[in-house]
């Protein structure tokens, strides 16, 4: 992901980014995509051999009392009815090898391992 352009999130730039121990994805596994400043927690659905996933997204209930604030925190359980995204690795330019809705290099990103739900209640 590129700052500024495709997220106006810095925590979701940096999750986009983020390495160490490389995960193997499998179905099951719970993923993140990455939006433009939102999250939404997902499970994968689908690896290909390819190095693609589809991830469905899950249900995020709010078990907070914060309101709209920055603190928030979630329950999730799976949606079969979620919305389904599809990540390619991309082929070509600066986000090549990144798995990437569709492909696109402006499509969203997705975080491997992790379920989280983050609402920007300022757009």
């Amino acid at each position: 992901m590129e700052l500024g352009t495709q997220t106006g999130s810095l925590v979701n730039y940096l999750y986009s980014r983020a390495s160490g121990q490389p995960i193997i994805p499998c179905v099951g596994m719970g993923a993140t995509i990455l939006a433009w400043t939102d999250r939404y927690a997902g499970t994968i659905i689908s690896v290909g051999l390819n190095g693609s996933l589809v991830v469905q997204e899950d249900r995020a209930t709010r078990v907070d009392g914060n309101g709209m604030s920055e603190a928030q925190e979630y329950a999730f359980d799976r949606d079969l009815n979620g919305r389904i995204y599809d990540f390619q690795p991309v082929q070509r330019g600066k986000a090549k090898g990144q798995l990437r809705e569709g492909g696109k290099k402006d499509g969203y990103a997705v975080l491997v391992g992790d379920r989280r739900k983050y609402h920007d209640f300022s757009f």
